[in-house]
């Protein structure tokens, strides 16, 4: 992949893991709604999916890894993040649903792009 759009996937990634790190240490920063227990421990379920996602992709960029192997990583990036936009449809939160499209299509068109370069 070149070096430009591993470097843009790594950026988004970056957010990705800022946002979730943000939902487990300050909850009420992210929240629309009280911050019980529950937002606490769904927070975290969501961080030990997305941390561990978007670190691989953001060490991906540094590695010199092949083609096959960034298809499924993006793959599995860009999953995560339309799962995300569909949360946000389901509880009406346009900027998560906003953020998590952009982000998924990035990673999504990535893929693609080198789909279709191989």
């Amino acid at each position: 992949m070149s070096s430009w759009l591993a470097a843009l996937n790594a950026v988004v990634a970056v957010v990705t893991v800022a946002f979730a790190v943000t939902g487990v240490v300050a909850p009420t920063a992210l929240a629309r709604s009280d911050v019980v227990t529950s937002t606490r421990y769904y927070a975290a379920m969501y961080a030990t999916r997305a941390v561990p996602v978007g670190v691989a992709v953001v060490v991906a960029a540094f590695l010199s890894i092949p083609n096959g192997t960034w298809i499924a990583l993006l793959a599995v990036a860009g999953a995560c993040q339309i799962g995300d936009a569909v949360i946000g449809l389901w509880r009406r939160i346009p900027g998560q649903v906003a953020g998590s499209v952009l982000v998924g299509a990035i990673h999504l068109a990535s893929m693609a792009h080198l789909l279709t370069t191989r």
